[in-house]
């Protein structure tokens, strides 16, 4: 195993057993005092999906720190399955063509850097997600001691499988919970027409869906264009879905 990975799987062993502080103590006497801290895109993933970690390395020391910058260089990413003694390793999305890069941090200021990792949602399940920050050495440039972000909780579920209809376009009822879970919220009714759009050059289930309001119960209708292929939400639009005989979707 790669020392540098060795290092941080025995660090994060510690952090997941509680035996460090807060996420981002030093480890070593003279070490910069630096904080490192993990913020994800989104807590629910369906498998397979991109995750994006930004990672974010703060001074909170009283003097400037020369660092490298969050990369596959510096950065290690640990996934922690619910139950389990200890994290693993896992990959993260890296150009082989990254030189290593420094950054010269203020004191009080924070780099951050967005890191996408494609290897997090291999299987469904509850996981803590961990960054470990460990400068390697360069001449001229201060070390760091290795550093372990906070625990970024995520879930992993199985893609949502769409409800197709004899020639493969999703369903009514497939568009109305879509349009349903774009909006939020409960509805009193949903109404929804299947339509071909110019606009999108496909055909779209256009949905309203009514929701109370203290002005209008019952009565306050959004509405949205559900591609009947793909489906997810093409746009947004003020008008509710009209009569039967009134079947073209509204221009612009």
């Amino acid at each position: 195993m790669n020392p540098r990975i060795a290092l941080a799987a025995c660090l994060l062993a510690l952090a997941a057993a509680g035996c460090l502080g807060r996420a981002g103590v030093d480890l070593e006497l003279g070490a910069p005092s630096l904080e490192v801290k993990l913020a994800l895109d989104a807590a629910t993933y369906g498998v397979g999906a991109a995750v994006l970690a930004e990672v974010t390395i703060t001074n909170v020391g009283e003097a400037p720190v020369t660092v490298g910058r969050p990369s596959s260089h510096t950065v290690d990413f640990f996934i922690q399955p619910e139950g389990a003694p200890e994290p693993r390793h896992t990959q993260q999305v890296a150009s082989p063509v990254e030189a290593p890069a420094f950054v010269v941090i203020e004191p009080g200021e924070s780099h951050a850097r967005v890191i996408p990792l494609n290897f997090a949602t291999s299987a469904p399940g509850s996981y803590r997600l961990f960054a470990v920050y460990g400068a390697e050495p360069q001449e001229g440039v201060e070390l760091t001691a290795t550093l372990a972000s906070n625990a970024a909780p995520i879930t992993v579920t199985l893609p949502v499988v769409l409800e197709r209809d004899a020639v493969g376009l999703i369903t009514e009822q497939e568009a109305r919970r879509i349009a349903l879970e774009h909006f939020g919220g409960e509805a009193q009714r949903i109404e929804a027409r299947l339509v071909q759009d110019e606009r999108f050059r496909t055909f779209v289930w256009w949905v309203t869906v009514y929701q109370d309001s203290p002005a209008r119960p019952g009565r306050a209708g959004k509405s949205c264009f559900v591609d009947a292929f793909l489906g997810h939400v093409r746009a947004e639009t003020e008008k509710a879905v009209p009569p039967p005989e009134e079947a073209h979707p509204p221009g612009g």
